[in-house]
């Protein structure tokens, strides 16, 4: 079992100029799954109501680092032509 802390982000900026993180706030919000696969973590987002019901998997980016993931908004037609999408939070490992 895996345990992630989330991390929310304030973001700046647009797809065509690109995005900054701005500031990120650590939030008492938590993140359990059984396996650290993509799908696991993206099913596991949406039963805690942190991505939306009506969001779909290939609309959300999620990409490893060391010591958790970042999640993008990849449903902004250009992101796929300027990056990986709108950052919108990270998931921190705080349990294995």
């Amino acid at each position: 079992m895996f345990e992630y802390q989330v991390v929310e982000y304030d973001v700046w900026g647009n797809a065509k100029d690109g995005y900054d993180i701005n500031n990120f706030y650590v939030t008492d919000r938590k993140v359990r799954v059984k396996k650290d696969d993509d799908r696991s973590i993206f099913n596991a987002l949406k039963r805690e109501g942190i991505i939306k019901t009506g969001i779909r998997f290939k609309s959300v980016g999620i990409e490893w680092h060391e010591g958790g993931f970042f999640i993008t908004d990849n449903r902004t037609p250009s992101s796929k032509e300027y990056g990986y999408g709108k950052p919108e939070f990270e998931l921190r490992l705080i349990r294995k």
